[in-house]
């Protein structure tokens, strides 16, 4: 899971994490042009959490707990946002995972994804 609500990275961010956010060069910063607490407006704008409605597809977010570059609560928030439209959502927390399940078996990462997509649109869309 990638950056959801840019605002709230740092404040999120676990001991062992390996960026700032707020930070002039930080990937948010650089997206938006500008430290990410100098425009808030253009911070939000560039979240993805800004865009989520009613009408959302329904989502599948995977994310390890020991995220050190993403933290795990901006899939957490982006689940939470997803529910309070109405959408459905499945969050799976990979326990132990790091950026890109780096450091745990991801044998069932995939699966989980097939079950996801199998039930929402069917198995002859994804073969």
């Amino acid at each position: 899971m990638g950056p959801t609500d840019f605002l709230t990275m740092d404040e999120q961010r676990p001991a062992h994490a390996t960026q700032t956010h707020d930070e002039a060069e930080s990937p948010e910063s650089r997206l938006v042009g500008s430290p990410i607490q100098d425009d808030l407006e253009a911070t939000r704008a560039a979240s993805p959490i800004a865009y989520v409605g009613p009408d959302a597809p329904p989502f599948l977010i995977q994310h390890g707990t020991h995220d050190r570059l993403v933290p795990v609560g901006q899939a957490r928030v982006l689940a939470d946002a997803l529910r309070s439209q109405s959408v459905t959502v499945e969050l799976i927390e990979i326990e132990n995972a790091d950026h890109c399940f780096w450091g745990v078996d991801t044998d069932g990462v995939m699966p989980a994804v097939i079950d996801f997509l199998t039930r929402h649109i069917g198995r002859a869309a994804i073969e």
